[in-house]
């Protein structure tokens, strides 16, 4: 199969934006008489200088496209095409001219690389997707959840041994041979170990395709339903933002309610941003631990969380005391050490919409109260 001289440029292009390099001082080394070429060896060698490993079908696509009819390299129409990731030549004459501005995006090419396949090895993968696209299809279900229960940072990679046990967990069980082939192909960071969930799952596992909100036959009850799920969705997400706690432990219970009753680790969660094991992170790290971990909080309940369990530095929250103040609902810290402490149940119970009644209800109850006193001392 021959390479493509647009996606190796591409690469080259996200590389040099990545590390920052002047290519075209690299290859004046090489032509003392500035004449604009050098030879193929010595183009070899530029590159090999400059750290881009690429393989022989790769360079050959680059000698095709910039080899001259006197069999020199024309290098500076090469640099000029790489360098376009920075600036436009000639632009000094065009002052109007507008730059596209450097984003992460443009460094992607060269943190992703896969792995060329064979036409045989690349029809088994193509088999093993179609077997996954038809699984997530036909049982209407989301992949990315199963993959992210292993990511808690959301760095979009998991454990080549986390993959494989994910892709058993939902019935996909390809042979030895083709979960090499899919390994092989999605383990693209540039190491052993790291598989690239997210681009599995775009490629396999599709919304339209599991709601088929893009099937022109698609009836007005399936679309009703997916409406209804959305407006309850966002009503849940107002109720939250609107509430307003009465007090710091209204907010722990409700915190420690909702761990008790999905069994969330919170540490798990609030560990990784904290490197140095200080037991202190930033508040905006907090907050993303607390979402990630599916304790979603008004702004209200927040900053009280945040008053009570400031650290020492400011913009920070002692994160372990919070955690430990919400496992209570399970055990106390050093309870080992104190045998003979009686441990009461940790608070769960908020108030919550829960207001004292006005005097007038107040009197209908008296009123109610003492007809049932009476209806009971009848008997």
């Amino acid at each position: 199969m021959q390479a493509d001289p647009d996606d190796v440029l591409e690469r080259l292009r996200a590389m040099t934006v990545m590390k920052r390099i002047r290519i075209t001082e690299f290859f004046y080394d090489f032509d003392k008489l500035r004449k604009g070429a050098v030879t193929k060896e010595q183009f070899r060698r530029i590159l090999s200088l400059l750290g881009f490993t690429l393989t022989e079908k790769e360079y050959q696509s680059l000698e095709a496209r910039y080899l001259g009819g006197d069999g020199f390299m024309n290098y500076v129409q090469f640099c000029d095409d790489v360098d376009s990731a920075f600036t436009l030549k000639g632009i000094d004459k065009n002052p109007t001219a507008v730059v596209k501005p450097v984003e992460v995006t443009d460094t992607l090419p060269a943190r992703r690389k896969r792995v060329e396949l064979d036409e045989v090895s690349r029809q088994k993968l193509f088999d093993i997707l179609q077997m996954a696209y038809k699984l997530v299809q036909t049982q209407r279900f989301h992949m990315k959840p199963f993959f992210q229960a292993f990511d808690t940072t959301q760095s979009g990679f998991v454990s080549k041994w986390q993959f494989v046990r994910v892709l058993a967990q939902v019935g996909l069980k390809p042979t030895e041979e083709t979960m090499n082939i899919l390994l092989k192909y999605y383990m693209n960071k540039g190491n052993f170990d790291e598989v690239n969930y997210v681009d599995f799952v775009n490629d396999v596992d599709r919304p339209e395709d599991i709601y088929l909100i893009e099937e022109k036959d698609v009836s007005l009850k399936t679309v009703t339903q997916i409406l209804k799920k959305q407006e309850n969705e966002r009503n849940r997400r107002l109720q939250v933002v609107h509430r307003n706690p009465e007090g710091l432990e209204d907010v722990l219970a409700l915190i420690r309610k909702k761990v008790k009753e999905e069994r969330i680790r919170l540490s798990e969660f609030l560990k990784d941003f904290d490197k140095l094991n200080s037991g202190a992170i930033a508040t905006t790290k907090f907050r993303i631990g607390l979402n990630m971990g599916k304790i979603e909080l008004s702004n209200a309940e927040f900053d009280l969380l945040c008053e009570h369990f400031a650290a020492k530095t400011p913009g920070k929250v002692e994160w372990r005391n919070f955690v430990d103040s919400i496992e209570e609902v399970f055990t106390i810290k050093g309870l080992e050490t104190m045998p003979t402490l009686v441990v009461q149940p940790a608070k769960t119970a908020t108030k919550y919409g829960f207001f004292p009644p006005t005097e007038a209800e107040a009197a209908i109850c008296a009123r109610i109260l003492d007809k049932f006193a009476y209806s009971l001392a009848s008997f």
